[in-house]
């Protein structure tokens, strides 16, 4: 949408509605208002249903206030979103003082939005230094239900600036703690109840404002049959008004209020002019009516001037703006035409209508309005075309929700013939943690634009290479994205940014570090100077992972904090930047074994991710899942806060890739031939494969598996995967001597707690299980270790259970020992949990949990839950108290 017309718009919804001038007083609602606007109270809340005179009842009183400025802002479906919503906020003050609120515009004006609490903190801070008072009105409130949104407002009147006081004017209670406002007196609340009409205001209303002449008798018993809703007043109103016998007609009405309505609304319908009542109609679609807007929906010429004519008449239709050019129908009235429109017309023809109105919106620069009648009128090419020409701008300024919900309106058919919307459809899905799906779009879009689209076909095969590599075949990812960037301008600054990008992530998964590096830096160059930070965060963030990775903790945090201190200096913490920066820092701390503050940068993280609608960021759900397990392994320590079941330890589905890994590998056989893994990749199975043979007692082929995994972890300077042979290693010479400590033991122990020692690594061996402990006992008290081994080794224990390694070792009893991933399933069985709940916390199928309680099962020698967890206890696998 182009500035110009936002900020046509924007009148339109700064501006209280016009008042009739011999409207009803209401002094008692009023009185109300004022006690609450003198006490300590900083808020209002005005909540009835549709057509009780909650926007009239607040509109009047607001305009005989004395010494209190008056910010209004007009609600609508459209502005449950973050960015928009606090742009109209902003823009509502600023019609009371253009100085408030100048700081969250420049941010909003220049990218991604922050928080919603920063927002109101830099307004909370304009206003305590603002030398007036300001009532800030939200009519409509019950269209806003985004969380950043009502957070963002619960700081906000949790401690309020003396200068303000707000008003909600809503169908339905917000989602804010209103108990506790009531219970700390910060709270005045307007019901129906307060806003029906009495007698004497309905005698007033019908023969005073609307010119009738009933008796009191017949407005004492309209009153009553309307039960004082006001709408249902004016439409009676409306029907009496040709009535031979209005008594007759008002002792017939009988029933609840959507009869009435019902009843009344044929009574008016009915009446008007056979053109008169088409124009109703046909525009009923439309949740704003302007002149020429209506022509082009109805076929006329004069929808201005029946426009005006509508007003005069009283038939519920709503001034926007003081020019008379926007108009709405009283939402009751429009609900009502909609419905007659459905029991008139065909719907073909209501789809028609809706796809003339977008026509006409597209023409004129209104893109969002023109989506959403495409939509309802199934113009998917419309729609398609409209979504396209706003994506990058959309998603550049943060509107991740909203362009997420037009994506996921549009048929599969739309990605075929808009290769770029199929891309933007899979970069959401993996932003937000749906990687299969981010697979399918991603196939679905493939490179179909035509040949003399240059730019559309370059910018779409670097795309692609992202998913290709993402997908394993990153020789072919290789060969694509050099091409492409051989093929980009100079000045397609966008276009080489993800090639490079591309690129990097290819020769990272391939092991050449220092390639990918060299990419990345050029990359995150043109990102930065392009002020695209989204890209930015892309960039920093795989970096950081790919440092994490290779056991660069030290290097993986200072990414991580530098994409937090950009967001910071950018004014944007807390959306692109920060939010996965945020998320990333959790994992160093919780891998240092830090859970307060893993759990602290967790939440922070978990809460910004809300700000840019973002249903998850790529890293948060190992995190959260790990440091579940860590909480439950230090209540085993007895040291720790009561978890509620131990966690996912180590990678998402992890030991069931072991088991695919086995089979890939043939043992015998080996990986088809034409079957090629990257690099990182394959090192990871290498990982996985080795300690699960070693966890199965087939130690010689543990100790090959680990050599391989050697060969290609000393290639690529990969320290986290040379920790892992290390460690491979150690094990595996433990259990050939029957738990005895030898040299050989000690010396790759002291190799793997090298490497980790400088980048504080702690959960890592926690998670090894006791049959660590022996070693490190060795290694503390070893007078030829180094002297910060000794050190490191007394922290790590530290991190075990008490008698972790009793003689025997855990599970002694048991002729094939529990793996990891299977003691984490009894540990929930212990706990209570059902398959489902353990799938949803391992993050593993409801199948496999069936696998490993089928195995536990056997490795026990039980057949129920119930014996499971008591032989465990017996066996000493679980605490007795678990």
């Amino acid at each position: 949408m182009s500035e110009g017309v936002m900020s046509r718009l924007l009148a339109t919804k700064l501006r209280p509605p016009t008042l009739q001038p011999n409207r009803v007083a209401r002094p008692h609602l009023a009185r109300r208002l004022n006690e609450g606007l003198a006490s300590a109270r900083h808020i209002t809340l005005v909540s009835a249903p549709a057509g009780f005179g909650k926007t009239t009842c607040a509109a009047d009183w607001a305009r005989s206030l004395e010494g209190w400025s008056v910010a209004w802002l007009s609600l609508d479906p459209s502005d449950d979103d973050p960015r928009r919503f606090f742009a109209y906020l902003v823009a509502a003050l600023q019609q009371v003082d253009p100085r408030l609120g100048r700081d969250v515009q420049a941010v909003l004006q220049s990218g991604p939005p922050p928080p919603g609490e920063v927002v109101t903190a830099i307004l909370a801070d304009d206003l305590q230094a603002w030398d007036g008072r300001c009532l800030l009105v939200l009519d409509d409130f019950h269209h806003v239900q985004a969380p950043a949104i009502l957070d963002a407002l619960e700081k906000l009147v949790a401690n309020p600036p003396p200068a303000l006081h707000l008003i909600l004017l809503t169908r339905e209670d917000p989602s804010l703690p209103l108990a506790r406002m009531r219970a700390n007196n910060q709270l005045t609340e307007i019901r129906a109840a307060d806003l029906r009409f009495t007698t004497p205001d309905a005698y007033r209303f019908l023969n005073e404002v609307m010119g009738l002449d009933l008796s009191p008798a017949d407005v004492s018993l309209l009153a009553e049959r309307t039960e004082g809703w006001i709408a249902g007043l004016q439409l009676a109103g409306l029907s009496v008004r040709h009535r031979a016998d209005p008594s007759a007609f008002i002792a017939a009405l009988s029933g609840s209020n959507r009869f009435i309505l019902s009843y009344l609304s044929e009574e008016v319908l009915g009446r008007q002019l056979e053109e008169i009542l088409g124009f109703l109609l046909r525009t009923s679609i439309l949740d704003r009516l302007r002149g020429d807007l209506c022509d082009a929906v109805t076929g006329r010429g004069d929808g201005r001037l029946v426009l005006e004519r509508l007003l005069r008449a009283n038939l519920f239709l709503i001034p926007l703006d003081d020019e008379g050019q926007w108009y709405r129908y009283h939402h009751l009235f429009a609900d009502l035409l909609a419905n007659r429109l459905r029991q008139t017309v065909s719907e073909d023809e209501i789809r028609r209508l809706h796809c003339v109105a977008s026509d006409w919106l597209a023409q004129n620069g209104f893109l969002e309005d023109a989506v959403q009648h495409a939509l309802e009128g199934k113009d998917y090419e419309r729609a398609s075309a409209c979504v396209e020409q706003m994506a990058r701008s959309t998603m550049e300024a943060g509107r991740v929700q909203a362009f997420g919900a037009w994506l996921r309106a549009l048929p599969v058919s739309a990605f075929c013939t808009h290769p770029l919307l199929s891309i933007h459809r899979a970069w959401l899905d993996l932003v937000e943690g749906r990687e299969p799906y981010a697979q399918d779009h991603a196939s679905v879009g493939g490179p179909r634009p035509s040949p003399d689209d240059e730019r559309l076909r370059v910018e779409l095969m670097v795309a692609l290479c992202h998913f290709v590599a993402l997908t394993g075949n990153t020789g072919r990812t290789i060969r694509w994205a050099e091409g492409e960037l051989a093929a980009a301008g100079e000045g397609d600054v966008a276009t080489r940014t993800r090639a490079h990008s591309a690129l990097a992530v290819a020769c990272l998964l391939e092991g050449d570090g220092e390639r990918a590096r060299r990419h990345y830096d050029a990359c995150l160059e043109l990102a930065l100077s392009a002020g695209n930070h989204a890209l930015v965060a892309h960039v920093t963030m795989v970096q950081a992972m790919g440092q994490a990775n290779y056991g660069r903790l030290w290097q993986a945090a200072r990414y991580y904090q530098s994409m937090i201190d950009r967001g910071q200096q950018a004014g944007e913490d807390g959306t692109s930047l920060a939010c996965p920066g945020t998320a990333g820092m959790a994992g160093i701390y919780l891998e240092r074994n830090d859970l307060q503050a893993a759990e602290s940068c967790l939440e922070q993280a978990m809460a910004l991710c809300g700000q840019v609608g973002l249903a998850n960021v790529t890293i948060a759900p190992a995190v959260r899942a790990r440091l579940r397990g860590a909480r439950a392994l230090q209540e085993a320590r007895g040291d720790g806060p009561e978890a509620s079941a131990p966690g996912w330890q180590g990678l998402a589905g992890a030991h069931e890739a072991a088991d695919v890994a086995l089979a890939w590998a043939g043992l015998p056989g080996g990986a088809p031939a034409a079957v090629r893994l990257p690099a990182l990749l394959v090192e990871d199975v290498q990982s996985i494969l080795a300690r699960t043979l070693l966890g199965r007692g087939e130690i010689e082929r543990a100790l090959e598996v680990a050599e391989a995994l050697q060969a290609t972890a000393e290639s690529s300077g990969h320290a986290g995967r040379m920790m892992d042979v290390h460690l491979i290693r150690a094990l595996a010479a433990l259990r050939q001597n029957n738990g005895i400590v030898t040299s050989a033991a000690l010396e790759a122990f002291e190799a793997a707690l090298a490497l980790a020692e400088p980048e504080g690594y702690v959960l890592y061996f926690e998670e090894q299980g006791p049959d660590l402990v022996p070693l490190l006992e060795a290694v503390a008290q070893r007078p030829a270790a180094a002297e910060e081994l000794r050190q490191y080794a007394r922290e790590l224990l530290a991190a075990f259970p008490p008698g972790a390694a009793a003689p025997g070792g855990q599970g002694a009893g048991l002729a094939e020992p529990l793996t990891p991933r299977e003691l984490e399933v009894l540990a929930l069985i212990a706990a209570g949990d059902s398959n489902r709940a353990i799938a949803d916390g391992l993050v593993i199928s409801v199948s496999a949990v069936k696998k490993h309680t089928s195995n536990i099962f056997g490795k026990l020698s039980v057949s129920s839950r119930t014996q499971a967890v008591a032989r465990a206890r017996q066996l000493g696998i679980l605490p007795a108290d678990l």
